[in-house]
């Protein structure tokens, strides 16, 4: 069903497509049956990213979160290295200069970098959440929290939550974000 909205380039489409992939991301065991999801997701998705490239001056917003919608839905759920390496490089240059980036290519590369990260990139996301500049790039680290695949960092996050650090109001919103982590939202529970 979904490829048949291949072609499209509306970003309404593209999130109702991305939100069921999630879904189905989920429901999945690592192996064979993922791996062939992964694909999947990448033959799907690719070509629209490909298409419209990264964001650029001139362009409409649409077209711009639509960028940012495919690039994180390849780093993530379809696992492309190469959109990952892209991501990791978009991730540093926004740490640097947040000015350099793109804001919907930095929202991808902080939702893609923890999802392949370890601890090193963990301590880098809780340092920018404790440094952010803006709510909006403090929030984007917090909920980056919950993306690890490692369950010891994802239980850390929970552990952090519940901190003074963080806002009585967003700690129920990041826990139900580690429920859901893929991997490891049964810890979390």
């Amino acid at each position: 069903f979904a490829e048949g909205f291949a072609a499209d380039r509306e970003l309404a489409v593209w999130q109702a497509i991305v939100i069921a992939l999630r879904g189905l991301n989920r429901l999945l065991d690592d192996g064979a049956a993922h791996d062939a999801f992964q694909q999947r997701v990448r033959a799907l998705a690719g070509p629209a990213l490909t298409d419209l490239g990264e964001p650029h001056t001139g362009e409409s917003d649409l077209t711009g979160k639509l960028s940012g919608l495919l690039t994180g839905a390849l780093g993530v759920l379809g696992g492309d290295v190469g959109v990952q390496a892209r991501c990791r490089e978009l991730f540093d240059a926004a740490s640097a200069d947040p000015t350099s980036v793109d804001p919907e290519l930095t929202a991808a590369a902080t939702s893609v970098v923890p999802a392949t990260g370890d601890a090193d990139t963990y301590a880098r996301m809780r340092a920018g959440f404790s440094a952010a500049s803006t709510p909006q790039e403090r929030l984007r680290h917090l909920y980056a929290l919950t993306e690890f695949d490692d369950e010891a960092l994802l239980l850390e996050t929970c552990e952090f939550v519940m901190t003074p650090a963080v806002k009585t109001q967003n700690a129920p919103f990041v826990l139900r974000s580690a429920i859901t982590n893929r991997r490891n939202g049964h810890a979390a529970w």
